[in-house]
């Protein structure tokens, strides 16, 4: 209860922002909401809210000023966007963007992927809560220290941009802080456009410096690849080794195309002579089995494993041959019998001319 008091008498000692020092950029306080108060809605044309009102929860919390404007020469607007100090799980870091603790003055270089305050810093590290953008009344802000102006805290002109880019939403006029704290702030009259997603994607691409939040690479067609070199010290002379083939074979198709061949009847009877008796003549007839062997030899490819179980060159064409011939299929021992059986007969016919004619004689 002490802690909450405390907190109230210290919200209590901010004074209100006054319209002469509200500029985009700047950092300021939303205290407790009120009942019965102006409601607070989201104001992003495709935000999965459907543009619901801010939460309870969503109040007592630093926020930044998107833009401002005024309705009808008369009350004045701005959009702003939330801050959380919670740094969130490695799966939503994309709906956060941190507040580095290092002011742009003493930071030598901004890391791309940060925002940084023109001077000083934040109380604890922050990050800007890239859900949601609210429109609300400048009357419901305070500053952050009692006595400060509203600019105390601001964006640098680079960081600002760099958030409404990926936010969506187009960038209001980024005054100097030292005109604004001399001059005042300038309000537009009008309320400003909301961006929808086709406008987005047609906008032209703002360069902040900063990387952009997410990149599409278009698939590229597949090609075919062939006879690349093995190293990039082969590269150069195999560029230029193409080059000189591709201008060969176009001067050679030019030559073809621009020189006709002169008719000449001889030469042409001549040509059909030689292809007539260049044809190739069969001596006997090939087995259906030979035929299939010839039109379809074995082929093995060189680029991948052998197989074990695969029979190799010398066995192939043993085995073509046996298929081709069948009398080498036969074994030894087969064909002493067949010898056998075709000289019995000659045997037999030499007997019988003997004991027709008698011994001595024959037919």
């Amino acid at each position: 209860m002490a802690q909450r008091r405390r907190q109230r008498e210290f919200e209590a000692s901010l004074r209100p922002v006054s319209a002469r020092e509200l500029c985009v950029g700047c950092i300021l306080w939303l205290p407790e909401k009120v009942m019965g108060g102006e409601s607070v809605k989201c104001i992003l044309s495709e935000c999965r809210c459907n543009n619901s009102e801010l939460e309870s929860d969503g109040y007592k919390h630093y926020v930044v000023v998107l833009d401002t404007f005024r309705i009808n020469d008369e009350k004045i607007k701005c959009y702003v966007a939330k801050l959380t100090s919670q740094t969130g799980t490695r799966r939503y870091m994309i709906d956060r963007i941190e507040i580095s603790q290092d002011s742009s003055a003493s930071s030598s270089l901004d890391e791309p992927g940060k925002l940084y305050l023109e001077h000083g810093s934040m109380p604890k590290q922050s990050f800007v809560s890239l859900n949601h953008a609210f429109q609300i009344s400048p009357k419901l802000l305070r500053t952050l220290k009692p006595g400060n102006p509203a600019y105390d805290r601001r964006l640098t002109e680079q960081s600002y941009t760099y958030l409404m880019e990926i936010l969506g939403l187009r960038t209001a006029l980024y005054e100097d802080t030292d005109r604004v704290r001399q001059s005042g702030a300038t309000i537009p009259t009008g309320i400003p456009e909301i961006p929808t997603r086709k406008d987005r994607m047609e906008a032209p691409i703002l360069h902040t410096g900063y990387p952009a939040t997410a990149s599409v690479i278009a698939p590229t067609a597949p090609m075919a690849i062939l006879a690349l070199p093995n190293s990039m010290a082969e590269l150069g002379s195999w560029n230029s080794h193409q080059s000189r083939a591709s201008s060969s074979a176009h001067n050679l198709s030019a030559t073809q195309t621009s020189t006709p061949t002169p008719h000449d009847p001889d030469h042409e009877a001549l040509s059909k002579a030689f292809m007539l008796s260049s044809q190739p003549k069969t001596s006997r007839a090939i087995s259906p089995t030979s035929r299939a062997i010839l039109n379809h030899p074995p082929t093995r490819s060189t680029n991948r494993e052998p197989n074990t179980f695969e029979p190799s060159r010398e066995n192939r064409a043993q085995r073509s041959a046996t298929e081709t011939d069948p009398l080498l299929h036969r074994s030894p021992k087969v064909q002493g019998l067949e010898r056998k059986a075709v000289r019995a007969p000659d045997l037999e016919s030499g007997a019988h001319h003997r004991r027709r004619n008698g011994p001595g004689l024959t037919c």
